[in-house]
C-alpha cells in the first residue's frame, strides 16, 4: 500500500509541474470547490451494484487533496503529506485506544473524550510553534 501511495504522490507531484500557469494548480479556492463537486458525484454514486464508478469518484476526492497537499507544502503552508499521514495514524490510533480500553458501552463518550485532549494537544502545538517563530523574528 505505501508504494501505491508513493506512486500516486509522484503522479500529483508532477500534476502539478506542468502547468504552473493554470489557476487550478495554484489557487485552493479551486481546489476546494473542485473538492466539493467530486463530494457530490461520489453521493451520485452510491447506487447498488456500482462499485466501479464508486471507487473512480472515490479515487478523485483522493486526487484533489494529494494534489492540494503539493500546493500547501509549496507555500509553507503545511509540512508535508507525510506529516498529514504521521498526524491521521496519531490521532485514530489514540482515539481507537481510547474507545477500547475504556467503558465500551460508553463508546462515543470516550471518543469525545479523546478528541477533547487531542485538541488541547494541538493548540499547545500550534502556540509553541507560532510563539517560537514570533520570538526569533
Amino acid at each position: 500500500m505505501n508504494d501505491l501511495i508513493e506512486k500516486v504522490l509522484d503522479l500529483a507531484k508532477k500534476r502539478n509541474s506542468f502547468d504552473k500557469k493554470n489557476p487550478f494548480y495554484v489557487n485552493l479556492e479551486k481546489y476546494l470547490e473542485r473538492l466539493y463537486n467530486e463530494i457530490n458525484e461520489v453521493k451520485d454514486e452510491l447506487k447498488e451494484k456500482n462499485s466501479v464508478f464508486l471507487e473512480d469518484e472515490i479515487w478523485d476526492c483522493f486526487w484533489i487533496l494529494f494534489c492540494l497537499s503539493q500546493v500547501l507544502e509549496k507555500e509553507w503552508k503545511i509540512k508535508s503529506l507525510e506529516n498529514i499521514f504521521k498526524r491521521i495514524e496519531k490521532k485514530y490510533k489514540q482515539r481507537l485506544i481510547a474507545v477500547f480500553s475504556g467503558d465500551f458501552e460508553n463508546k462515543d463518550k470516550c471518543w469525545q473524550e479523546a478528541k477533547k485532549k487531542q485538541k488541547k494537544e494541538l493548540i499547545l502545538e500550534h502556540e509553541k510553534l507560532y510563539w517560537e517563530k514570533l520570538k526569533f523574528n
